[in-house]
């Protein structure tokens, strides 16, 4: 039963951050959604390391 109960909450908190991630992203205009790809592109990857 601990697994179920664990498989269970793990799906259920991944539910979450999807319903999370998709309402800010539909939440965004078209240059919003434009721009995002290009700050990654160009962001340098040593600023994330920390």
């Amino acid at each position: 039963m601990p697994l179920r109960r664990g498989f269970r909450s793990s799906v259920e908190q991944a539910a979450v951050q999807w319903n999370e991630t998709l309402g800010r992203i539909l939440a965004q205009d078209l240059d919003e959604l434009r721009a995002e790809p290009a700050d990654h592109v160009a962001r340098d990857p040593d600023d994330e390391a920390g």
